[in-house]
């Protein structure tokens, strides 16, 4: 874990109880994303101190909910397979507290990569600790994909793949699953070429010194663009 993250978790602990204001969140600061779910990286923020200015210290003279929704929620299954839903925080008005935008979306993308045995411990996990983050009970609705047209927005028609079961047992990289295409690509260039067997072999080579020229730049640790936001809620 990047040491910056484990500082601003150390933060967000401290800040919870004492509900201090917007200057120690993460929002404007540079940020590294969590590999992990951690509910410890959502920032609470009291709305005693706000309300207070408007006069409001006492019952509220109205109700009602802040409506959260995260459109690309994501995690894993038992099996490592990504899964993807829409999620819907209802968070009362009378909560206490709130959680910062973008402590939220810190800790949702730390879902990305990990595993859960039902779609239902996500919605679970997630209205635990947002419940925990606002002190007041936080109801979560999770849409899965084949629902996804039951949502305003609608889906587009055809076979949606995130509902195929898996079939790569492995995710290793295989090259040589492109030699099978060797013989297919040779039989159309003898073909192309009038069965000029010296052209077919210097293309072939020259395909080969392309390729290894290209592994001395193949970087498999450096991202190709940093990323500076994680998914939109």
């Amino acid at each position: 874990m990047p040491k910056h993250i484990g500082e601003i978790k150390t933060i967000f602990a401290a800040k919870l109880e004492s509900g201090e204001d917007l200057g120690a969140s993460p929002l404007g600061r540079a940020t590294s994303y969590a590999e992990h779910y951690d509910p410890g990286l959502l920032f609470a923020v009291d709305r005693a101190p706000q309300r207070a200015l408007l006069g409001l210290d006492g019952d509220l003279p109205f109700r009602g909910a802040d409506v959260w929704t995260a459109y690309e929620l994501s995690w894993l299954d038992a099996g490592g397979k990504p899964q993807i839903g829409i999620a819907t925080f209802d968070v009362p008005a009378s909560s206490p507290r709130l959680v910062e935008s973008k402590s939220v979306k810190l800790y949702l993308t730390a879902l990305n990569q990990t595993r859960f045995a039902a779609a239902s411990e996500v919605g679970a996990a997630i209205a635990q600790d947002l419940s925990h983050a606002t002190g007041a009970k936080v109801a979560v609705t999770l849409t899965l994909p084949r629902d996804f047209g039951s949502l305003p927005h609608g889906e587009l028609g055809g076979e949606c793949l995130d509902e195929l079961p898996l079939g790569a047992e492995n995710g290793a990289l295989s090259p040589e699953l492109l030699g099978a295409a060797g013989p297919i690509v040779v039989g159309y260039l003898l073909k192309a070429t009038g069965q000029n067997w010296a052209l077919v072999y210097e293309l072939s080579a020259g395909a080969l010194l392309i390729g290894a020229i290209c592994w001395l730049f193949i970087d498999p640790v450096t991202p190709l663009a940093p990323i500076d936001e994680p998914l939109s809620t």
